[in-house]
């Protein structure tokens, strides 16, 4: 089980058993166990709305409980929520093929250390193109204030 919290600070549990695997087929339409779709969890990493509709999938027993909607919980999960959501669905199966596919729990884990890695390189690459537009603007500006 791996727990996150959304933006208003309720705590929402990844619970991974069979009965939460077959909400998962059924809600969101994705197979959790498929081991040989090796984009689906890196789509998960990366992919809010994909991610949040296998999330939903698994919370929303307790979201009836409280009681919100699927849109209020989409709601309150900005980014640092999103994120932590993405984890926490990719670490709780990460746990449960820990025991019975070791080989998979391990490429779960390499999938995680690289999405890690990748994360300075991407930051990285867009203050380039941030540096890049604001000297294009600049050089627009000074060329219409120029006359040119």
């Amino acid at each position: 089980m791996k727990t996150f919290k959304d933006s208003a600070g309720r705590a929402w549990t990844i619970d991974v058993n069979v009965g939460s695997l077959k909400r998962v087929r059924a809600v969101a339409q994705v197979d959790l166990l498929d081991v040989h779709d090796t984009a689906l969890y890196p789509r998960i990493l990366t992919d809010s709305v994909f991610a949040a509709g296998i999330a939903w999938a698994f919370v929303s027993d307790a979201a009836q409980k409280i009681p919100i909607t699927q849109d209020q919980f989409d709601a309150a999960l900005n980014e640092t929520a999103a994120e932590e959501m993405a984890a926490a669905i990719v670490g709780a199966m990460h746990d449960f093929f820990l025991k019975t596919r070791p080989d998979v729990a391990a490429g779960i884990s390499k999938m995680i250390e690289l999405k890690a890695a990748m994360l300075p390189l991407q930051l990285q690459e867009l203050d380039k193109m941030t540096a890049k537009r604001l000297m294009q603007s600049n050089e627009a500006k000074a060329t219409t204030a120029s006359g040119g």
